[in-house]
């Protein structure tokens, strides 16, 4: 019956067992799977959010740069600064407008320019009225996020002028749709998925302005940050955070949100999801799965069931033999007994509420107590160390771990001596029964050992932190390749800018990789191998973290790890550095002292001699030291004994610490030097050292003398010298000489203590009077040319040149006037600048020669006119500049007419320095002196070039015809003639031809009369090119041309010349892209068969021409044919 009931608890428990590993099982996956999706969906949200803020501040910050660039525009500042000068200039809002227009291509959508009184100057594109948004951004005040069916940026910018001065406003709007497009798009990840972009509200800190846009509305809203105590997603990312988060919305739906800031613009944008969307997919097929459980519950239950109960029933009958063997384990206990009272160690077993249950003699003995004593004895009683609540603790994780386990605590013997022990505790079942067999062992010697061991310990590392030396502790690796850092003190740490716990672990050559070349490397190496303590001497170093010197000691431990001790001893060598070089600097000063500088002893000895003192005495410094008396070889002999008298007081204690008196150097130059002694005393008070400084003043003494010369010269100088007294701001005069007042007619006494303007009288606006007063301010020198009046009130020309006179601290003490009347020489300029005026700017050309026609001087005109710079002309002769276009007697004429008369002019052909030939009008004068001999000659000469050409034009047009460039009818009639005269002459014969244009009109009437002209120049043109050069090719007018043929044999010629010009004139024309063909009539008249004058033969031509336009056009007739 037991067993049968026995087998129905094991049977319950199981199916109790599998029913919560399958619920458990059922909600991990639960669990795993909405954990999934959080995460998925979170990192999904957080991309696209970051995407969006990214691609938004992106845009803002281009419409920004954009409108930066546009204020900048030199063309945008220029055009406004002329605009608020003339409001409507159109030309300058012209510009301006087509500035605006090529910034729209920048993503603008509108443009505004107003000038400084905020009137609108120009606009382009078009601008907002009323926005549904308005948010501003932080990065200006005057910058705002507008909506009109997708984002707008809206800006107001001051426009500066190069001084910085604002000269207007630009207003500029830019389209942000690729934004807009992108946050559009990032609600897709769901049906209730929701982007919202906000910005503070203008009137309340605690509301935002948002824009809101899901799948079934897009809306603004003025929004609360906090709702029921609790912030919003939106206000996290308004205050400037970035995450994820599991709230509540404004509409107070539990969502899933990711929030973020735009850039740094004062904006924040939230990405969500509702909640309820995120784990449908998950909770839908709860239900199913929980009926699935279930069966595979129940299915379950019955195969355990029927698996369960023979492994029961083999349970039970293991539980028959287990008790026939606990018999025989009682009878081992009792053995186990025996060996636990006879344990050395303090044996003693507790059970599960830590009560004694055994204990061995040694453990009766190691407490004080009988065994009856301790039997039912609790652990706390004897436990020193463990509170009550620790040791049940600690005996719940001994039953519970059932390992072995080793630990030290404190006992409490009965006579109340605590003493350390050491505990291995192991769970075991005694009768049935779990109990800790633990074994107690006195450990009061080794943990006193021990702890005079450690503080021995922590006092070498107290000394060790505490050393002002640092202390590195290294192991070597295998060969001694490099040392790996086990420890290092404070001092290390200081001195090598590192941490110890950054250095442990690390090499040598890691932290110091400059230790190899400084050969700290190699000193370890010799100690490690050698086992020799090494001292390392000063070295320096330098990396990334050291610059400085270190001194090293190093030795080996019985360990064989590495010790170095070392010091920083920069500042010690950096203080020798500086003594050295102020002991050099010192002693550079003495060296390149320009005063004389001796270092005497007791004994008279020099035991210093600097450079200038061997330069001037000629004695090098060996030659003179630790010689007594040897300075008196530069001494006088008539005032050795007065200088041996100074030093003998000095050694008394009494100095002459100035005086003068002559030195003779070796070569004999005498000079005069000014001592100046000081002495310097032992610690008795004696006197040790005697410093002698010699300035030279023999240049002073000769100074003096120059100033007593200069002073008697000022007296007799001819300059009006006068001083001024510096220090009075009124610059009053405290000297002048006689020549000031023989300039100006005043005495002395009526000068001194007035300023020199009243010398101006009441003409104190002159323009050279800012420089004079610019100096006296600035205490500079100057110069001005100045209008004085004398005390008779006649004016004089005052050359005046101050200078100022400093102290010898650099102090102006008084300011010096030199004054010259230069009234003559001022009259005399002013004539010479009016002529020089003439000369310089006169268009002519002006050569001046001596007698002999060497040039002295040519004004800028003759370079011009002839080519040669002005260096190239002076000390050459005139006839460089001839043409030889006239012949040398044209020259002696003219010579002889300036011989004569005194003067010449008339037209040359002179040539250019480039070889050009010009025609030049020229007149040449002689200069006389009062003897009347002729010391220079003037050249006046112009190039008439011009004047030439216009005659030639003139007399050009007088005969050519304007348009095509043929002889006209008066040029005609002269050539006819001559022709006729020279055929009549010669016996020959010659043609004229009047030729007529067939269909010239209605080139005119059809394609107008530019193309007419055209059409006459090329006619012109091709007769040219098919006559020959004795032939004339003549225009009359319209188009009526004349040609006439010398020379010609016969008719026959005659034909063929005629038939080659009614060829070339029938091939098409192409006048202005048409082609346009024509054709000619012409007439022909022969002399001498037609024995007649020019016009008649012209006539009879004309005849002829008009048969053969009646006869059909395209032809020709001769007058003898139309007679006949």
């Amino acid at each position: 019956m037991f067993l049968k009931l026995d087998e129905y608890r094991i049977g319950l428990v199981s199916f109790l067992i599998l029913v919560t590993l399958t619920v458990v099982t059922g909600i991990s996956v639960y669990v795993v799977m909405r954990n999934q999706a959080e995460s998925i969906l979170s990192k999904s949200l957080e991309a696209s959010l970051k995407r969006n803020a990214n691609l938004l501040n992106s845009q803002i910050a281009q419409a920004i740069d954009n409108t930066r660039k546009m204020v900048s525009r030199p063309p945008v500042i220029d055009n406004l600064i002329q605009i608020n000068e003339i409001p409507d200039g159109i030309k300058s809002k012209a510009k301006l407008l087509q500035v605006a227009e090529l910034f729209l291509a920048h993503n603008f959508s509108g443009i505004s320019l107003y000038d400084a009184q905020g009137t609108e100057v120009v606009r382009a594109g078009h601008l907002l009225q009323r926005p549904a948004l308005h948010i501003p951004i932080n990065t200006q005040r005057n910058i705002f996020l507008l909506w009109d069916g997708h984002f707008i940026l809206h800006a107001l910018t001051d426009i500066l002028d190069h001084q910085g001065r604002r000269i207007g406003t630009l207003m500029t709007e830019a389209d942000l749709k690729l934004s807009t497009d992108s946050l559009a798009n990032a609600i897709s990840i769901g049906k209730t998925g929701e982007i919202a972009l906000c910005g503070p509200s203008e009137e309340s800190p605690q509301d935002m302005n948002c824009y809101l846009n899901s799948a079934t509305f897009r809306e603004f809203q003025r929004l609360h940050r906090v709702i029921d105590d609790r912030a919003l997603p939106m206000s996290y990312a308004l205050d400037g955070k970035t995450g994820i988060i599991f709230a509540k919305d404004y509409l107070k739906e539990k969502v899933i949100a990711a929030y973020t800031p735009v850039g740094q613009l004062g904006l924040g944008m939230v990405l969500k999801i509702n909640q309820s969307e995120l784990y449908g997919p998950i909770t839908a097929p709860l239900k199913y799965i929980a009926a699935l459980l279930a069966m595979l519950v129940i299915i379950g239950g019955l195969l355990l069931y029927w698996m369960m109960t023979p492994l029961v029933r083999q349970l039970f009958d293991s539980r028959r033999k287990l008790m026939d063997s606990a018999q025989v384990l009682q009878k081992e206990n009792e053995k186990s007994l025996a060996l636990l009272h006879n344990a050395s160690d303090g044996i003693h077993i507790l059970d599960v509420d830590g009560n004694i249950v055994e204990a061995s003699d040694s453990f009766c003995d190691m407490l004080g107590y009988q065994r009856d004593e301790l039997i039912g004895m609790n652990v706390s009683r004897w436990d020193a160390k463990l509170t009550d609540s620790e040791l049940v603790a600690m005996l719940r994780h001994q039953f519970t771990e059932k390992e072995r386990c080793l630990f030290e605590t404190r006992h409490r013997r009965k006579d109340g001596v605590i003493f350390d022990v050491e505990v291995s505790s192991l769970p075991l079942l005694l009768d049935g029964k779990p109990v800790l067999f633990n074994s107690s062992r006195d450990i009061s010697e080794r943990k006193e050992k021990d702890n005079e061991l450690r503080q021995s310990k922590k006092r070498l590392e107290e000394l060790l932190e505490n050393m002002s030396s640092g202390v590195a502790v290294y192991q070597a690796i295998q060969d001694g390749s490099d040392f790996v850092f086990t420890n290092i003190n404070r001092a290390s740490e200081r001195m090598d800018n590192v941490r110890r716990e950054d250095l442990i672990g690390k090499t040598l050559m890691e932290v110091f990789p400059g230790s190899e070349q400084m050969g700290l490397l190699g000193a370890f190496r010799r100690v490690w191998q050698s086992g020799k303590a090494e001292h390392f001497p000063v070295s320096f170093y330098q990396d990334e973290r050291i610059f400085g010197w270190r001194e090293n000691y190093i030795y080996k431990l019985d360990s064989g790890e590495i010790v170095a001790i070392y010091d920083d001893v920069t500042q010690r060598m950096q203080l020798q550095e500086e003594l050295r070089n102020e002991r050099d600097f010192m002693d550079a000063i003495v060296q390149s002292a320009g005063t004389l500088i001796l270092v005497i002893d007791r004994n008279g000895s020099i035991v210093r001699f600097n450079r200038t003192a061997e330069e001037f005495t000629g004695y090098s410094f060996d030659e003179v030291k630790n010689k007594p008396f040897f300075w008196q070889k530069f001494i006088l002999p008539e005032q050795q004994s007065k200088i041996k008298s100074v030093f003998d007081s000095a050694l008394s204690g009494n100095i002459q610490a100035r005086y003068e008196n002559p030195w003779v150097a070796k070569n004999g130059e005498k000079r005069v030097f000014n001592w100046t002694n000081t002495l310097l005393f032992d610690d008795e008070g004696k006197m040790s050292f005697l410093i002698a400084i010699g300035a030279d003043m023999t240049e002073h003494k000769q100074t003096e003398s120059l100033i007593r010369m200069q002073s008697d010269a000022l007296r007799s100088s001819f300059n009006g010298v006068a001083i001024a007294d510096a220090a009075d701001p009124e610059l009053p005069l405290i000297y002048v000489n006689p020549a000031f007042e023989e300039i100006s007619g005043y005495p002395a006494s009526e000068l001194l203590g007035r300023n020199c303007r009243f010398l101006q009288g009441e003409d104190r606006d002159q323009p050279e009077l800012a420089e004079i007063r610019a100096c006296l301010k600035e205490g500079r020198a100057g110069r001005a040319t100045l209008r004085n009046y004398r005390k008779d009130g006649t004016l004089f020309w005052n050359r005046l040149h101050i200078m100022p006179i400093l102290d010898k601290e650099g102090r102006i003490t008084q300011f010096v006037g030199i004054v010259n009347d230069i009234t003559e020489r001022k009259h005399a300029d002013d004539h010479l600048r009016l002529i020089s005026g003439v000369f310089d700017h006169a268009e002519e050309g002006i050569l001046i020669t001596d007698k002999d026609g060497t040039i002295l001087e040519a004004n800028p005109a003759c370079s011009r006119i002839t080519g040669y710079d002005h260096e190239e002309i002076l000390g050459k002769n005139p006839r460089m500049l001839r043409s030889d276009r006239q012949d040398p007697e044209f020259y002696d004429a003219m010579w002889l007419k300036v011989i004569e008369e005194g003067h010449w002019s008339g037209e040359v052909w002179n040539q250019r320095k480039n070889g050009e030939i010009y025609p030049e009008r020229l007149t040449i004068s002689a200069v006389k002196n009062d003897e009347g001999d002729t010391i220079r000659y003037i050249a006046l000469f112009s190039d008439i070039s011009n004047l030439k050409d216009q005659q030639q034009q003139l007399e050009r047009m007088a005969h050519h015809d304007a348009l095509t460039g043929l002889p006209n009818r008066t040029l005609l009639n002269d050539r006819l003639d001559m022709a006729l005269a020279q055929t009549k002459r010669s016996e020959g014969r010659l043609a004229a031809c009047f030729m007529d244009l067939d269909g010239f009109k209605p080139v005119n009437d059809t394609f107008g009369h530019e193309a007419g002209d055209l059409l006459l120049v090329e006619v012109a043109k091709r007769m040219l090119a098919i006559s020959r050069a004795t032939d004339t090719v003549s225009r009359l007018g319209g188009d009526e041309f004349v040609l006439i043929f010398q020379d010609i044999s016969d008719e026959t010629e005659c034909r063929q010349m005629l038939s080659r010009v009614m060829d070339s004139i029938e091939q098409p024309f192409n006048i202005k892209g048409h082609d346009i063909r024509i054709s000619a009539s012409i007439g022909v008249a022969f002399y001498p068969d037609d024995d007649a004058d020019g016009d008649n033969l012209l006539r009879h031509a004309d005849q002829a021409m008009y048969v053969a336009k009646q006869s059909g056009r395209g032809r020709f007739y001769f007058f003898d044919e139309v007679k006949g």
